[in-house]
């Protein structure tokens, strides 16, 4: 079973939190797939059975700028 990270991020933290996040679940021999957010849509996430997101927020809790697409 695949185990999907999202991550969306201002700064780059979100992104090097969900990098690091799928090296320790791949040293455990999980198959782990990482996808920002501002590249793909709620549909891609489709038939996904292990979801763990990593977002960042700013301003009074907005998502990062790229994502917002997939947030709205």
């Amino acid at each position: 079973m695949t185990i999907t990270i999202i991550y969306a991020t201002e700064t780059g933290n979100a992104e090097s939190l969900a990098e690091d996040a799928q090296g320790r679940l791949e040293g455990l021999g999980h198959v782990v797939a990482l996808h920002d957010l501002g590249d793909i849509v709620v549909s891609d996430l489709e038939g996904v059975e292990i979801c763990l997101g990593i977002v960042s927020t700013w301003g009074e809790g907005d998502p990062p700028t790229e994502a917002e697409p997939f947030f709205d």
